[in-house]
């Protein structure tokens, strides 16, 4: 699917919809759309990969459940980044502000644990269709354990510690016990020792497995604390990515203000009407013009000229200089032909070029779009500012991105955007580097690559964050091409990190590539003699056949 930015929304009653056969994800899916989020943001309300949610939409458009189209018009609650905002309603950190995104109010938050699993384990159990295979195996289960057991198994994975126990998150520890003991009591295999119970068996010993892991990350402090604490990341890094895919939008919307403002701008075109008219060639003598009377200079409704300094006509230069030829013969009368005050010759007016014209109506329009950008700009400098004054860095470097495509390198507060804005990344690269050691370490690598990527993205020069995304590529069976360069790269960082190399050398072997391989593992072993893990891979590329 190219374009993952399309916003479905519904087109069919409820009522049609309970009649259908839909897995447990498309029905969590088909739960989130709300005719205003995006299929990317449908991933991060869901917490389900991108890959689920492109296949969940698909199988609801072959339903004709939904429809792609534009969003209804945004509401009043839902404010642009550049609203007014009173204090209280101002953008937290990692709140999407932007226009057409969710306000502080309405952004979209993780809901309460018992919350998120009860829609996930309802839409389960509902998209179970009657004459699926385990409904009728004939072992000792009732059908709706059978059908709880299902659906629980299919979802588990897309749940969190709490929502998987059916806890809030200020559930304390006899909550956590009491919780996970009556979880126990359905799933636990043993519950049935000597029932027959078929294939429920592995997968409840899946959900048991899960389960066990949840209470015992949550029944002990330490283990909650760091828990919390990643889902905190998780939740933050959602909302900064909401607020960075709607920068763009936000630009052009700036960008479309400022055109709009120079477009209707009264003072861009010339009057229609000028407040004097031309002399216009006599009918009689083709290149004479006659001088008009005052009462034509002007329309009637223009209002009246102010007044001007007396000018020089041709009619009282010609009566001076006749004044003066009888001075100079004794005032004797000159005798002269009468003045055709009518007929007098005046010299033609120059011609209006059209392109110069143009050219000058053009000029003038760019600069008032010049002027409204810029405009735009300072109105998101100080968005900007106001962020950083609440100690929203996140929010503060949304406004700054906007206001960069506005502002010129000279311009005052460019660097200080600019310096805002890398640190904003910096952070958040630190952000996405917590949450992929917590997914590494919880054996969560599909989790894991996504966060190591993201974290690279922000952190392209760290060498441990690039051997890791490597690493994570490689347990997922990704691009190992994409993977070859990502390694390299943190070897040609850290050329003195052992580890660093083995996972190069484990890249090469996996592309087939032997003897890159044997050359790098060689390199390797004579510059770190005593690394444990290099031996190990010597060793066994010396039992492999060349």
């Amino acid at each position: 699917m190219a374009d993952f930015g399309r916003i479905p929304r519904l087109i069919m009653e409820a009522s049609a919809i309970r009649s259908l056969r839909m897995s447990a994800a498309d029905g969590f899916v088909l739960s989130r759309i709300d005719g205003r989020a995006t299929e990317k943001e449908l991933a991060s309300l869901t917490g389900l990969p991108e890959s689920q949610i492109r296949v969940s939409i698909d199988n609801l458009l072959a339903l004709k459940v939904i429809a792609f189209g534009a969003p209804p018009p945004v509401a009043a609650s839902r404010p642009a980044l550049g609203a007014p905002q009173s204090p209280a309603s101002a953008p937290q950190l990692g709140s999407g502000a932007t226009n057409g995104a969710p306000s502080p109010e309405s952004a979209p938050k993780l809901e309460p644990a018992p919350a998120v699993a009860n829609a996930l384990l309802d839409a389960a159990v509902a998209g179970i269709p009657d004459d699926s295979p385990e409904l009728h195996e004939d072992i000792e289960l009732t059908p709706d354990l059978r059908r709880r057991v299902l659906g629980l198994h299919s979802v588990a994975a897309s749940l969190d510690h709490y929502a998987l126990l059916g806890l809030t998150r200020e559930a304390d520890k006899k909550a956590v016990k009491r919780a996970y003991f009556e979880l126990a009591a359905l799933y636990h295999p043993d519950r049935y020792f000597r029932k027959n119970i078929g294939t429920f068996k592995s997968k409840m010993e899946v959900i048991f497995a899960k389960v066990s892991v949840a209470y015992e990350t949550l029944a002990d402090k330490g283990q909650r604390a760091e828990y919390d604490l990643y889902l905190g990341d998780v939740e933050k890094s959602r909302d900064v990515e909401a607020m960075l895919r709607n920068v763009m939008a936000e630009v052009e919307t700036a960008e479309q203000t400022a055109i709009d403002l120079a477009q209707s701008s009264p003072s861009l075109f010339p009057p229609t009407t000028s407040p004097s008219l031309p002399p216009t060639p006599t009918e009689s003598q083709p290149g004479t013009y006659s001088v008009p009377r005052p009462a034509a200079m002007a329309p009637l409704s223009a209002p009246a000229a102010p007044p001007s300094a007396p000018q020089r006509s041709a009619v009282a230069d010609q009566l001076r200089r006749e004044a003066l030829a009888a001075r100079l013969k004794g005032n004797r009368p000159v005798t002269k032909p009468p003045i055709d005050v009518k007929t007098v010759v005046l010299p033609p007016p120059p011609r209006s070029n059209p392109a110069e014209a143009v050219d000058s109506l053009k000029r003038r329009y760019e600069d008032r779009v010049e002027a409204g950008r810029r405009a735009q700009g300072d109105k998101y400098v100080k968005i900007g500012e106001s962020a950083e004054s609440r100690n929203d860095l996140t929010a503060a470097a949304a406004a700054y991105r906007v206001a960069l495509s506005f502002l010129r390198e000279g311009d005052e507060t460019f660097a200080h955007a600019k310096e805002v804005i890398a640190k904003s990344e910096t952070a958040l690269g630190e952000t996405y580097t917590r949450q992929a050691e917590h997914e590494e370490k919880g054996g969560k690598w599909e989790d894991a690559l996504r966060s190591w990527g993201r974290a690279a993205k922000f952190r392209p020069n760290d060498p441990h964050v690039l051997e890791r995304h490597a690493h994570a590529i490689l347990k997922n069976a990704g691009d190992l091409r994409e993977a070859l360069q990502v390694a390299q790269k943190a070897v040609s960082l850290a050329p003195t990190v052992g580890e660093y190399r083995c996972t190069l050398v484990n890249l090469y072997v996996a592309a087939g590539l032997a003897l890159n391989a044997r050359r790098e593992l060689d390199a390797a072993a004579k510059q770190f003699p005593d690394n444990p893990t290099i031996a190990a891979l010597v060793k066994k590329l010396q039992q492999k056949p060349t």
